[in-house]
């Protein structure tokens, strides 16, 4: 276990691999950790929109700039800026880096007659040339973006949640039907997407789609999801204090374990295993006591 301060007020936290990247959302302020040490504690060059971390170190902050609706600056593990791209229609909402730290995917916003639209950037840190959205969607609000190893890219809506290879450079949109996401999670090029019909539902529907895009499970729990971790088989849902597990493939179920009346959130540490967030204190869960 380890602690670490920081002063921000709005504070954002990244985690792949051994390091840790926190940064101020507004602000300019971030700092990087690892397991032992901070590595780094400093300013961006404008008020942080989103902000990202690869496995091998490298990161990138999407951040105000003059003129322009944002403008993403990626790092090397050192902190030496190594490639710059400035956005000049859509808004930078958040950034997911490939595992070598070279590409990212972009989700931006625009109001386009009117109304809402988001764009999905995939951008190559090699090249230099200006580029046109991979993918724009009307009425449909970007929230989330992450890189998988499998070059699978999922970027979250709060409409629908666009599955892209990076390999082929093609897409597949997966619509919630009217349904309103409560939470979500992504591991090694899945996607699980949380349900509810309208607030306070008596069941969602819980989805785990594969890098293809299509359904792997479906399958319906009582109540509305409140957090969700995916970790190998296994893919475990808070509700109302309780984790209901199932299996990632199929959804059957495995385990039903109570968290406690303030538990926040879940995080699988193993298939059988859970970490759960309370108000004033971190509990270990053996999904298999249940």
């Amino acid at each position: 276990m380890a602690s670490r301060q920081h002063s921000f007020s709005e504070p954002v936290m990244k985690t792949n691999g051994s390091r840790t990247l926190i940064y101020n959302l507004g602000g300019t302020g971030y700092q990087i950790e690892s397991r032992t040490k901070t590595i780094a504690k400093q300013n961006a060059e404008g008020n942080i929109f989103a902000g990202s971390l690869s496995e091998d170190g490298h990161y990138a902050f999407a951040t105000q700039a003059d003129g322009y609706c944002g403008k993403l600056t990626a790092y090397k593990p050192d902190g030496k800026a190594k490639f710059q791209y400035w956005f000049a229609d859509y808004y930078p909402t958040s950034i997911a880096l490939d595992p070598s730290g070279s590409h990212a995917a972009v989700t931006a916003l625009s109001a386009l007659d009117g109304g809402l639209t988001s764009a999905v950037y995939l951008l190559d840190f090699h090249s230099e040339e200006a580029v046109e959205p991979f993918a724009a969607y009307t009425e449909n609000m970007m929230l989330d973006s992450y890189w998988s190893a499998d070059g699978t890219v999922s970027a979250i809506g709060d409409k629908m949640t666009a599955i892209i290879n990076t390999t082929t450079q093609s897409k597949v949109n997966y619509d919630y039907q009217g349904m309103q996401l409560s939470a979500y999670t992504v591991d090694s090029g899945r996607t699980v997407l949380c349900l509810a019909a309208f607030d306070s539902a008596a069941s969602s529907r819980v989805v785990v789609l594969g890098g293809d895009g299509k359904e792997l499970a479906s399958l319906s729990v009582p109540g509305e999801v409140r957090s969700v971790s995916l970790y190998g088989d296994t893919v475990a849902v808070l509700v109302n204090g309780t984790i209901y597990a199932y299996s990632a493939v199929g959804g059957n179920p495995v385990a039903t374990v109570d968290a406690g009346n303030d538990a926040k959130a879940v995080a699988l540490a193993s298939e059988s295993k859970a970490y759960v967030l309370g108000i004033s204190e971190l509990r270990y869960v053996d999904l298999n006591a249940g």
